[in-house]
């Protein structure tokens, strides 16, 4: 018996042994790269402590006057992930899912100031979501708007037209 066993320790031990240790706050993919935790590795707690902090930057945008409604106090309501394309001309966007059903919804563009997000309106959004949008607005001044330097951080996100509810902010850098 207790050859069996060292052989199965031996065998155990050539061959690798996996420990599961999912007490950590930060996974290693299989190229070695970390990720940042996601939801279902968070305790309600810091959930909710996200879900503030994500509300408090949100709260805190200083919104151009004549773009819209400012959105302030939003409710987040849906998930919006996108990039600005290599050549600077377009903003992709994917989501997962459109809740204002047959209307039109914002898209906002924000630059980073230093301590906050400043910016506004830039596009209408048709539903059901658009994939692509043109950053031409930006670059002609609609509504205020103007494109930073290349390298400046810079956020999207879309609203609903009445500025009640939200998407989260999309952050890139400006190219």
């Amino acid at each position: 018996m207790r050859k069996f066993l060292l052989l199965l320790l031996m065998g155990g031990l050539s061959a690798g042994c996996y420990i599961d240790d999912r007490s950590s706050s930060s996974s290693v993919n299989g190229a070695g790269a970390t990720r940042e935790p996601d939801a279902a590795d968070l305790s309600p707690e810091e959930m909710e402590e996200q879900a503030s902090a994500e509300q408090q930057e949100w709260d805190a945008i200083r919104w151009h006057t004549g773009s819209g409604p400012s959105a302030k106090g939003a409710r987040r309501v849906m998930t919006l992930d996108g990039e600005i394309t290599t050549d600077g001309r377009f903003v992709r966007f994917s989501w997962d899912r459109y809740p204002w059903g047959g209307n039109n919804a914002l898209g906002h563009f924000f630059v980073w100031d230093g301590t906050r997000w400043v910016g506004g309106k830039f596009e209408w959004i048709t539903p059901p979501g658009q994939g692509m949008k043109t950053l031409s607005n930006i670059r002609g001044g609609y509504n205020g708007l103007r494109p930073p330097s290349r390298g400046t951080p810079v956020a999207f996100a879309w609203t609903s037209a009445d500025g009640r509810e939200r998407s989260n902010l999309v952050k890139d850098t400006w190219r």
